[in-house]
């Protein structure tokens, strides 16, 4: 199984794979990131885990944020915080 991403929902926490399967996942998103390699996975914010793989492109948005476009689509906007931005943006160059 490919995990393109772990996002959290009404306090449910879902895995979704690269086919877009969803399943959910017993466990919290702080568990999961504790779980996951810091390579492959990045903590963009209090909703959502992304794969790499899973991000397509990622654009300059108000207010100093970035919103990702990832693969599969969710079902809402992907944002990080003018915070997190520069981690991420370095993250992602690695």
């Amino acid at each position: 199984m490919n995990i393109a991403y772990f996002y959290l929902e009404n306090e449910i926490v879902y895995c979704v794979t690269f086919e877009n399967e969803k399943f959910v996942i017993d466990q919290t998103l702080d568990k999961i990131s504790s779980q996951t390699g810091p390579d492959d996975f990045f903590r963009i914010n209090r909703q959502f885990i992304v794969s790499r793989k899973a991000v397509k492109t990622v654009v300059q948005h108000f207010n100093r944020k970035l919103k990702l476009h990832l693969s599969p689509s969710p079902q809402c906007d992907v944002f990080i915080s003018k915070t997190k931005a520069t981690i991420f943006k370095k993250w992602l160059e690695q």
